[in-house]
């Protein structure tokens, strides 16, 4: 028995090495119930009768490594005998662990931030992406030792910088991140510069949506301005 997670991790297949007589699927499923979620739901494949697909509920938390534990009594063979019926003899629960998929689909990324803020200001940086469950991000500033280290314990979509935390006026510093989803699945490289100004600019920053993108269909892009702290302080 196999207890496999989908490639983009909003499904587990649960397949048998031999067909079932595909019961219901809720006592199966009952030691880690609690972990698929809200109103999560299953179906067999009446083609092989080997394979029953488990479809997670928001908020799920079943995870790469936990335990499923299947009573002996509760799925038989095509013909509807269980590993515990009379014409076998008495046999233990099948226990097996989750396992993820052998290519976890990398999700894809795009980054919100302002390219210039003045020294009194703060950038809020946002990175957008599809995922059935919360990312991990991994930033850095490959270029800058101390901004490095101050990015590398962040692992939120949405940081705020602030311009002191860039050493240098006028210098713009590389930044890069990734998005790591709960399988394992990373996001290439998104990489953008931001730099802090003298003479404090407008903050601007547009977000694209994380695609795929199609010349056939719309897509909206989300655009912000605002002045620079440093003005509002003086005025």
């Amino acid at each position: 028995v196999s207890f496999t997670f989908s490639s983009d991790g909003s499904k587990l297949y649960l397949v048998f090495d031999q067909k079932t007589n595909m019961p219901s699927c809720t006592p199966l499923m009952n030691s880690v119930a609690d972990k698929l979620g809200d109103s999560w739901s299953c179906s067999w494949s009446a083609s092989d009768k080997l394979t029953l697909t488990v479809v997670f509920g928001s908020g799920a938390t079943l995870g790469v490594g936990d335990t499923l534990t299947i009573p002996a009594n509760t799925v038989g063979d095509e013909k509807g005998i269980t590993l515990t019926s009379s014409a076998r003899r008495a046999a233990n629960d099948i226990a097996v662990n989750a396992s993820a998929s052998s290519f976890p689909i990398a999700p894809t990324i795009t980054v919100s931030a302002p390219k210039d803020i003045g020294v009194c200001d703060t950038a809020q940086i946002q990175v957008e992406g599809a995922s059935p469950r919360p990312m991990t991000f991994v930033w850095k500033a490959p270029l800058d030792a101390s901004l490095n280290a101050v990015l590398s314990t962040l692992t939120t979509g949405s940081i705020s910088l602030a311009a002191s935390l860039l050493p240098m006026a006028d210098i713009p510093y590389e930044i890069t991140v990734n998005a790591v989803t709960f399988l394992g699945g990373i996001s290439e490289t998104q990489s953008f510069t931001i730099a802090k100004r003298s003479l404090p600019p407008p903050l601007i920053s547009i977000l694209f949506p994380a695609g795929p993108m199609y010349r056939t269909v719309s897509n909206d892009l989300t655009a912000s301005a605002e002045f620079s702290a440093c003005l509002l302080t003086q005025a």
